[in-house]
């Protein structure tokens, strides 16, 4: 869908992604937007700053050398690439800015969900992203105008919007019910921010309001489960009120450049199955943001339950109660039971990690940073 959304474009393209690399299909799809660009439709690529030098540590020297010539050809043949910066230093150094992805054109097709431009998104992780026509494709353009940080002129912006909005006047009428949130946790932060705790976030407190109101179940699915202490105390809360709670996230080898992501869930483990939370890892990662409550409401987006998701990351996440979606994402977690990579924990298993890790496992600050 990547790929046939650019060559759909006849006017304009826009896309956002954590990060991007060169290897197969980065190459194919910067391969795509220069055909995009060649026949005069206007390409705009939103990078994340932070995010690309997290993603480069993941590539040799040499890929690092012939992604930075294939975006600079781009860029010299017109496309517009942007690299997201947060406002404040403290921010730039302590890894803030957006985690956005979405794929927008002309045609009023949009593609939205957790994926980036990355080899280990295609071949190793487990992602999840949809293919949207209709009114949503207004809010999601906001966003990305958002994220431009004011970098494309704003005649450019409107008349992008307005073509949008008289497509959906003429031609699309979606009967989905998609209830969207977008948020900034940098916005008009003190100047020691992201140091200290926000005071507040509106995907976190939906999410929280949500999880306060299950009844039966929940189904949660994230790269690594170390999330913001306000949702932990909700999760483990209706849990001891018998609500039964799932969470698949990844195995410490699916990234095996660090394994601190992975210590910094692990930290959460004993409280978890205290609670009689069930945990799975993934053995070859699983980088979907899912959410299924009650079998009546559904989630997906960027957000992955962890601290920087609250504090310092701009994410996304829809919701809706729609039964067809309800029941596609009910799918997914039904295979997610029964994929041979999944492994459940349990409280045993704790004994059994490597002493090193459990050693690790004691330094606090690992749950907001790592």
């Amino acid at each position: 869908y990547r790929l046939q959304i650019i060559q759909n474009a006849k006017k304009f393209i826009y896309i956002s992604t954590f990060y991007i690399d060169v290897k197969k299909y980065g190459a194919a799809f910067i391969h795509e937007l220069m055909n995009a660009q060649n026949r005069n439709v206007k390409v705009i690529l939103i990078i994340d700053s932070f995010g690309q030098k997290l993603g480069s540590r993941l590539m040799s020297r040499s890929e690092r050398v012939y992604l930075d010539q294939k975006l600079h050809t781009l860029k010299e043949a017109g496309a517009k690439i942007i690299y997201y910066t947060p406002q404040t230093t403290l921010q730039k150094l302590l890894g803030s800015g957006h985690h956005v992805k979405i794929q927008l054109n002309d045609s009023g097709e949009v593609l939205f969900g957790s994926s980036n431009i990355s080899i280990r998104s295609y071949e190793q992780w487990n992602e999840f992203s949809c293919y949207l026509k209709g009114r949503i494709i207004l809010p999601l353009f906001d966003t990305l105008e958002y994220l431009l940080q004011n970098q494309i002129q704003s005649y450019e912006i409107n008349n992008d919007r307005n073509i949008l909005a008289h497509l959906l006047q003429n031609e699309y009428k979606s009967n989905y019910s998609l209830e969207y949130h977008f948020c900034d946790p940098n916005h008009l932060q003190s100047k020691l921010h992201p140091l200290f705790d926000i005071s507040s976030n509106s995907i976190t407190d939906r999410l929280t309001e949500m999880i306060h109101n299950a009844k039966k179940d929940i189904q949660i699915s994230s790269f690594y489960f170390k999330p913001f202490p306000k949702l932990l105390d909700h999760l483990c809360r209706v849990a001891q009120n018998g609500v039964k709670i799932s969470v698949f996230h990844s195995h410490r080898k699916a990234l095996p450049e660090t394994s601190l992501a992975w210590i910094a869930s692990f930290q959460n483990y004993s409280r978890l199955f205290k609670n009689n939370i069930i945990v799975y890892e993934n053995l070859m990662g699983e980088h979907s943001k899912l959410l299924l409550i009650d079998n009546t409401v559904a989630g997906f987006g960027s957000y992955n339950f962890e601290y920087a998701a609250h504090d310092r990351l701009i994410e996304t996440f829809m919701f809706s109660k729609d039964i067809r979606i309800i029941n596609g994402i009910k799918s997914i977690f039904q295979n997610l039971r029964h994929d041979t990579n999944n492994q459940q924990v349990y409280p045993s298993d704790i004994q059994k990690i490597d002493p090193m890790l459990r050693i690790k496992s004691f330094f606090p600050l690992l749950k907001k940073w790592a």
